[in-house]
């Protein structure tokens, strides 16, 4: 099973206890609503019933005051209108208990509607006048009826009081259910993330980690892998691809290093086999010179001349390709914590001489620290600095800036003279063996910029030029941010 289809499935995992919570959530909430209703029903059918009390007591304070004033016409007035509002009232509390069945309701409606008879005999009674009737009705029949409706009042209050108090303890009952559904459902995800984040911890990041190091370890050169492979993820594949490509960078390296130390040894020995042989012709061609010198006259003196340059022209280039030849080794050995400052003083010590000769302006900004090799940087700059003496104008005196300046991702330096400069097809060109611009004048053997350009390569940089081909040049090279090595 692949890494996107675990991950699938433990994201299912949390979304469907989740889902599941919050479709059980919302069904408690939806019958603590519908519960809520029920209250709301219950408060309905409770205050109908208190109208009704409140009406009957009206019934009997108004009717008592009227008989006392005996006045016939707002008897029957009055009397309709409580008629009217006890009906209105009475259909509202019958409507609210239409579903509940309870004896009550209908104790309570055939209790009105002897109220009705009541008060329909009362208006009789009130039309002939005969209010001793009336007072004897009232306080004898329609009292007791107004009793009974007011027992029956408070029984169905009780009631409805007791269907509020159910369905409220219902909702508490819900309320508290849905809240503990949703702590459970939080403490449910909360350890399903867990787990989800221990698997992906380490079943993704562990290998990851464990593959970034040996990326770093075959960076550095070091095979010496440890990489989970026991699993049948991608992970474990690139793992296992890694390992193969790690023991054949080991093969490769090995069989390098070899070579590189045969090529070291030939190089050597060639150098010295051709050297000795050159030694011996400076030599012989010296003491002929000085022993027959009157002899070859002038001509045959400056034949001697030229075999001895051509000599010492071969020596030079050996001992160049030898040195070239040595730079083979990684750069980060002897790294250190390096003050460009003093760098750029060490080197233009070693080059007073042509300092003083061309009589030269050199301005030295402000120079960072950086971590590099001492010698390399040494060789690097001296090289840079010595060709923007060696390669300078007949018509103008020899300016050299020297510059640097932080980028992202390290130290950019700048060294810009005013000399003759470099067309542009030889921007690339000057940076390979044994190639000059103007080689009757530099007086070496091409191998100064190649040289170069291989030390900052080994210090992690690049080295390059810019230049018109006529206002002078200016050579670029970057050294990356790093730490200089614990002791």
């Amino acid at each position: 099973m692949n890494i996107g289809s675990r991950l699938t499935a433990a994201f299912s995992s949390v979304l469907f206890i989740i889902g599941a919570g919050a479709i059980v959530t919302n069904w408690q909430f939806a019958a603590v609503v519908s519960d809520a209703r029920r209250i709301i029903a219950v408060d309905n059918r409770l205050t109908s019933v208190q109208e009704v009390e409140r009406d009957i007591g009206t019934v009997s304070r108004h009717i008592s005051s009227l008989i006392e004033q005996q006045r016939e016409t707002r008897l029957l007035a009055e009397t309709q209108a409580m008629r009217n509002v006890l009906a209105q009232h009475l259909r509202n509390a019958m409507a609210a208990f239409g579903e509940t069945g309870r004896a009550q309701a209908h104790a309570l409606a055939a209790s009105t509607r002897s109220v009705y008879e009541e008060l329909d005999a009362i208006d009789r009674l009130a039309q002939i006048k005969d209010w001793q009737a009336i007072r004897l009705r009232v306080n004898m029949q329609l009292d007791q009826i107004l009793r009974e409706i007011g027992d029956v009042v408070h029984q169905v209050a009780n009631a409805v009081q007791l269907d509020r108090e159910a369905a409220m303890q219902q909702v508490n009952i819900r309320r508290q259910r849905a809240q503990f559904i949703l702590a459970a459902t939080a403490v449910l995800s909360l350890f399903a993330s867990l787990l989800l984040g221990y698997y992906v911890t380490r079943s993704i990041t562990k290998p990851l980690l464990s593959l970034k190091r040996a990326a770093h370890q075959l960076a550095d050169c070091d095979f010496d892998l440890h990489v989970r492979t026991d699993t049948n993820d991608e992970l474990a594949e690139v793992g296992r691809d890694l390992l193969v490509a790690g023991n054949n960078l080991r093969a490769s390296y090995s069989a390098l290093q070899r070579s590189n130390a045969d090529l070291g040894r030939f190089a050597h020995a060639v150098s010295h086999d051709l050297r000795e042989p050159l030694r011996v012709i400076r030599i012989f061609s010296q003491m002929l010179e000085r022993r027959h010198a009157a002899m070859l006259g002038p001509a045959g003196s400056q034949e001697i001349v030229q075999i001895c340059n051509a000599a010492r022209r071969m020596d030079e280039l050996i001992e160049g390709i030898l040195a070239y030849s040595q730079l083979t080794h990684s750069g980060g050995d002897g790294l250190e914590e390096l003050n460009m400052a003093e760098v750029v003083e060490t080197v233009l010590h070693n080059l007073q001489l042509m300092v003083s000769e061309s009589a030269a302006d050199i301005r030295i900004e402000q120079l960072p620290r950086i971590c590099g090799s001492r010698v390399q940087m040494i060789q690097v700059l001296q090289n840079l600095i010595g060709n923007a003496l060696k390669y300078r104008r007949k018509d103008a005196k020899p300016f050299i800036h020297i510059s640097a300046q932080q980028e992202s991702k390290g130290w950019v330096f700048r060294i810009k003279d005013n000399g003759i400069g470099i067309p542009s097809e030889y921007h690339r060109r000057i940076f390979d063996p044994f190639q000059q611009i103007e080689p009757s004048r530099a007086g070496g053997v091409g191998l100064g910029l190649a040289t170069t350009k291989r030390m900052v390569e080994q210090q992690g940089g690049t080295l390059w030029v810019q230049s018109d081909g006529a206002n002078g040049s200016e050579f670029f090279f970057s050294v990356p941010l790093r730490s200089p090595p614990r002791l």
